[in-house]
């Protein structure tokens, strides 16, 4: 799911700080960014940040960002994600781990099958060898036999 934030990035420390704590008072998805002098807010309080920034006087950069949590790739270069992609993204994860450790468990059942079967089979095979052997011992007794008795002949 494709998030749409608007990224504010300060030209200085004072318009960051200005709006930080305006942003924070909106009841919205807020992600500070104060290493990067950034602030991510939900579109829903553009207009709000729009008509501070405008009211105070701040000095920033505004653009759109589109963060998809569907490319984990792209959210790990991205440095100034939002917090509700992450989320979304963290849930996505914990989902696909879950997935994996059900196939895993009805591999390892499988597996466990399967090895269970090797032994049966395996078991009959040797069960089988022996009356073989014993079967053609038991002619060759015969045949023994046989030859003792009509040696002569």
């Amino acid at each position: 799911m494709t998030t749409n934030s608007i990224q504010y990035i300060a030209n200085d420390k004072g318009s960051y700080t200005s709006l930080a704590n305006f942003a924070v008072t909106l009841g919205t998805d807020v992600t500070l960014f104060p290493d990067y002098n950034t602030i991510v807010l939900s579109e829903a309080s553009a207009n709000d940040a729009g008509a501070y920034i405008d009211k105070e006087g701040l000095n920033f950069h505004i653009e759109p960002i589109d963060a998809d949590d569907a490319d984990p790739e792209m959210l790990v270069s991205f440095r100034t994600a939002d917090a509700a992609t992450l989320r979304r993204l963290a849930e996505r994860l914990i989902d696909q781990k879950a997935a994996v450790d059900e196939e895993l468990a009805n591999v390892r059942e499988s597996l466990t099958k399967a090895r269970n079967d090797v032994e049966m089979y395996s078991k009959w095979y040797r069960d089988e060898l022996a009356t073989n052997d014993r079967v053609k011992s038991q002619i060759q007794a015969i045949a023994v036999l046989y030859q003792s008795i009509f040696a002569d002949k």
